[in-house]
């Protein structure tokens, strides 16, 4: 985080909110630092061919009106990193921006840079650009005096560039049950934007804009996670984030064999845990008091609702999802019940 932009939130009192829950919020408009994400740029005349031959989506369907949720996987198939990518241009190179979560940013780096060698690319961890969430019933109206372009983002991850006094700001519409945007731009253009809309946004922290993912299914990975879990069993393939026509990339020959020629044992569900206790980390074990297996699953991630319960994604093996017998922690830990996915497979 940029010592401009740390700065400006700590005048703004940011760093002091507290939590809140969703309940209050349901039909206001919420502003968020997005200070857990961050994004790794990937440019140079070799761009697309490079990140075509490494990750899971078709850079092809990466426009400058649409970005993609994809994956960078192991030589076994499994899940190095997840990310939303989007592309932007300028006069000289092509440019590709990961968003991913702020400690996944490092390890990430290195290993695209290891198979990078013979490559006309940089790969770096972007140092001047900062991100904001909007979201709520009225934040489309509220945003187009600032961006009317944005009436224009009607579908989960359509995108579009705006320029802007330092740069360009980049704006993507997320999947939620109320419109949510994700802006990424200059610290200065941030703080103007902040400015601007704080006077009629409730400011949340980025618990919320956690459980909103949640809450619209969409898996990540974090340290915990990282090698543990294929990408059919995030549901990838379900969200448009595995391409099986563009030919080779990394763990590519496992990924396609699940996909036509083994059965998807395994699937990502959206549970939740009864009554205030501490968040789980990624890569809880989650039990089951049936037959084998011992562990069917694991958390990807959590987040206190409106209920005070915590919501979970979970990998977890199909046959147990009437979620009769699975529990958190152990066999005798706290007892998982499953909600509805806004999609379905």
């Amino acid at each position: 985080m940029s010592q401009y932009w740390q700065d400006f939130l700590n005048a703004q009192g940011y760093f002091n909110l507290q939590a809140q829950t969703l309940n209050a919020l349901s039909h206001q408009n919420c502003l968020t630092a997005l200070t857990s994400l961050g994004l790794l740029s990937i440019a140079g005349s070799d761009a697309k061919k490079f990140l075509q031959g490494q990750v899971t989506c078709n850079l092809d369907d990466v426009t400058l009106n649409q970005s993609k949720l994809g994956a960078y996987c192991n030589l076994k198939g499994r899940m190095q990193s997840l990310f939303r990518i989007y592309r932007q241009n300028n006069e000289t190179q092509e440019s590709y921006y990961l968003a991913l979560p702020q400690t996944m940013l490092g390890q990430t780096q290195l290993v695209f840079k290891k198979y990078a060698l013979f490559s006309k690319v940089t790969i770096e961890i972007e140092q001047h650009q900062v991100g904001l969430g909007f979201f709520g019933e009225n934040i489309t109206t509220a945003l187009q005096e600032s961006f009317p372009e944005i009436a224009s983002l009607q579908q989960p991850y359509d995108y579009v560039i705006k320029g802007a006094s330092k740069g360009n700001v980049s704006i993507t519409r997320l999947p939620s049950h109320y419109p949510r945007y994700e802006i990424w731009g200059s610290p200065t253009d941030m703080a103007e934007l902040w400015t601007k809309h704080a006077a009629n946004c409730h400011r949340v922290l980025p618990q919320a804009w956690e459980l909103l993912d949640i809450q619209s299914g969409v898996p990540t990975i974090y340290p915990q996670t990282s090698e543990e879990v294929l990408p059919h069993h995030a549901n990838l393939s379900i969200l448009n984030g595995i391409s099986y026509t563009k030919g080779c990339y990394l763990g590519q020959e496992i990924i396609a064999r699940m996909q036509y020629r083994g059965k998807i044992k395994k699937h990502l569900y959206r549970a939740f845990i009864q009554g205030t206790q501490d968040i789980p980390e990624p890569g809880t074990l989650v039990y089951c008091k049936a037959d084998a297996p011992a562990e069917p699953g694991l958390v990807l991630r959590a987040a206190e609702n409106a209920s005070e319960n915590i919501e979970l994604l979970i990998v977890l093996d199909d046959q147990f999802n009437n979620f009769e017998n699975v529990f958190l922690y152990s066999a005798d830990g706290p007892k998982i019940h499953r909600l509805d996915l806004s999609y379905t497979w």
